[in-house]
């Protein structure tokens, strides 16, 4: 017997930026998915913007969306670490957003995978 997974995965699109903002808001650890908008108000927006923007290290490009029953139900980014330096400087130059602790200078990467689900 064939099962059918309820599951989908997709690419992300624009509009999927506030979600996609979230993920790596939670990935941080400063949001919980419990709140409409995260506590972190300035930096939940300023990363909305850099995702919808496709020349950012956190761009809706570089995403894939998963989904249940037409909810989205959690996201993965993966980027190549080629030019990881170069858009880290400009994704985070004319941010107040210092916040997630890396120093762009100790990273070379080949590749960057994050997974987020919440329930």
């Amino acid at each position: 017997m064939k099962m059918e997974c309820p599951m989908i995965i997709r690419d992300a699109r624009p509009e999927d930026a506030p979600f996609l903002a979230k993920c790596l808001i939670a990935g941080m650890h400063f949001y919980d998915f419990e709140t409409e908008i995260p506590e972190y108000k300035d930096i939940y927006f300023d990363l909305v913007d850099c995702e919808k923007r496709t020349d950012l290290l956190y761009s809706y490009k570089d995403s894939r969306i998963a989904e249940v029953d037409g909810k989205v139900v959690g996201s993965l980014l993966s980027y190549p670490g080629d030019n990881y330096k170069e858009l880290r400087r400009k994704s985070f130059a004319d941010k107040r957003c210092q916040c997630d602790g890396h120093n762009a200078e100790n990273y070379t990467h080949n590749s960057t995978k994050l997974m987020f689900f919440y329930k």
